[in-house]
């Protein structure tokens, strides 16, 4: 999710910024600019709308990408081309590596408290599908290791007897 909206404004502003070299010699400076500056507000209204579901953490980054890609974009029309792509080529490589360590998210949330309403799900369908493996053949067996907080084993068998029904 991170990769596709880093890719939709790098992508926009290395278009920008080589359609403005390409076209140096036939347009204006305000010309150029112009182009440079719709290309990167495309690429805002771009990466807003694939962040949708991203939290403000992806949405400030975006900011702070746009801010380190706009200096360079300042510097090719005023500096020599050498330096202002090596700028470039620095601004987005900490951006990628910004990126990729920052804002790295783990595939499986773990809470620290109870766990949110999906977690809990996973947690009760796991515990179902062991009781069920366990319990497929001898589903009235009671074993001293299922002892639950309340410290009966019956209350486990009682359990394993109502995940079967409930999976079957």
């Amino acid at each position: 999710m991170y990769l596709s909206i880093y890719l939709s404004i790098s992508v926009c502003s290395y278009l920008s910024i080589y359609l403005s070299i390409y076209l140096s010699i036939y347009l204006s400076i305000y010309l150029r600019l112009f182009i440079i500056y719709l290309s990167i507000y495309l690429s805002i209204y771009l990466s807003l709308f694939i962040s949708i579901y991203i939290s403000i953490y992806a949405r400030l980054s975006i900011c702070l990408s746009l801010f380190f890609l706009i200096l360079p974009t300042h510097s090719l029309l005023s500096i020599s081309l050498s330096l202002s792509f090596i700028t470039l080529f620095f601004s987005c490589s900490f951006l990628s590596v910004f990126f990729i360590f920052f804002f790295k998210r783990k595939q499986y949330p773990v809470s620290q408290n109870n766990g949110t309403a999906i977690e809990n799900i996973v947690g009760v369908s796991k515990t179902l599908y062991e009781t069920r493996r366990l319990y497929a053949f001898r589903p009235y067996v009671t074993d001293s290791s299922l002892m639950y907080p309340t410290g009966k084993t019956k209350d486990a068998r009682r359990l394993s007897i109502n995940s079967l029904q409930v999976l079957n």
